[in-house]
């Protein structure tokens, strides 16, 4: 036994670093792996529930071209608002990005969910805007997009 253990090489410091490095980078790797993105589906929003969060002035509503008749984002000054499973999600808005129109913001931010619009012409006759709404989940994936209008009362 003791000439089987004599063969074996200690590796040198360069080889030591190397398989810690190799190690480090497994461990690493796998603790970044995430579920995969869950696509949500933002559901229409009453009256009542934009009456209820006191919403109905100074906003802006974001109706999906897939629905254009439903309001599916709603943007203000301070915070967006959409509703999933039939709860209604706040994000804040993020005041050190670019404005949109109207007040709001084109970045807004919340626990679970990160939302950037982007304008994609200038606004027409009535305060309309053609925008893209992108929703990002908490590691930073693509959970939701669609283009529409963004409409805007003051």
């Amino acid at each position: 036994m003791g000439a089987l253990a004599a063969c074996h090489h200690a590796p040198t410091p360069q080889e030591q670093a190397e398989k810690d490095a190799r190690a480090v980078a497994y461990v690493k790797a796998a603790q970044n792996h995430f579920p995969p993105p869950q696509p949500i589906h933002p559901q229409a929003m009453t009256a009542s529930e934009l009456t209820a969060k006191e919403m109905l002035r100074q906003q802006c509503a974001f109706r999906a071209d897939s629905a254009p008749g439903n309001v599916v984002l709603v943007v203000t000054a301070r915070r967006a608002v959409l509703k999933l499973d039939d709860g209604l999600v706040v994000l804040a808005s993020d005041p050190g990005g670019p404005a949109l129109i109207n007040g709001a913001w084109q970045h807004y931010v919340g626990k679970a969910y990160s939302l950037h619009i982007e304008p994609m012409a200038d606004p027409v006759v009535g305060g309309a805007l053609r925008a893209r709404a992108r929703l990002r989940d908490e590691h930073d994936r693509v959970v939701y997009e669609q283009t529409g209008a963004l409409t805007c009362v003051s």
